[in-house]
């Protein structure tokens, strides 16, 4: 069996590759409820098969939510590391559409695009042939059933090397009220 979770967006999917070759994935809106999502979805799709059955664990790298793509690659690299297995880390964008063009908000007021064969990049326009969500139409969000059919372009990889690719800084600022100093 083979693994996948995709939780960089607000939609968060989980899909499994059965022992046949067949793929069945789940998604669900979870935002900021990714990690129980998941595992609830896990525990559905795998149907009382064991953890240590899966031979192979996919995440979503992002970009994305920063803490979005953290779960999604956290759990991969969890279950990945406590089974002795190797995991692959996939473009949320691939995992849209690794053909076209594809964008998507980031929480800044920008957004995150990639045109295939080159690399993504953040900005204020949106290319007019992207697809993706948040672009007014039909919404498409990333799919753990894509990473699973695209899995050969991703090498494998020991769960300590899976990094999460944010394609920005986490928005970290100073708090409105300064702390107050204690002495002791």
């Amino acid at each position: 069996m083979i693994v996948a979770f995709s939780t960089s967006s607000a939609v968060a999917s989980v899909a499994v590759q059965l022992p046949g070759g067949e793929i069945v994935e789940r998604s669900q809106e979870a935002p900021r409820t990714a990690s129980a999502a998941c595992l609830a979805m896990l525990d559905e799709l795998l149907a009382g098969a064991d953890t240590r059955e899966v031979e192979e664990w996919i995440a979503d790298i992002g970009p994305g939510s920063f803490i979005g793509v953290r779960v999604g690659v956290m759990l991969a690299k969890t279950f990945a590391f406590a089974g002795g297995r190797l995991v692959r880390g996939l473009s949320a964008f691939d995992l849209i559409d690794a053909d076209r063009t594809v964008a998507f908000p980031s929480r800044r007021g920008e957004w995150f695009v990639r045109v295939p064969g080159e690399p993504a990049y953040r900005t204020t326009e949106v290319p007019v042939s992207a697809v993706g969500f948040g672009l007014g139409g039909e919404d498409r969000f990333p799919s753990a059933a894509r990473a699973i059919e695209l899995r050969s372009r991703a090498s494998l990889v020991n769960p300590e090397e899976l990094r999460p690719d944010h394609l920005m800084e986490p928005a970290i600022s100073q708090p409105k009220t300064p702390y107050r100093r204690v002495d002791r």
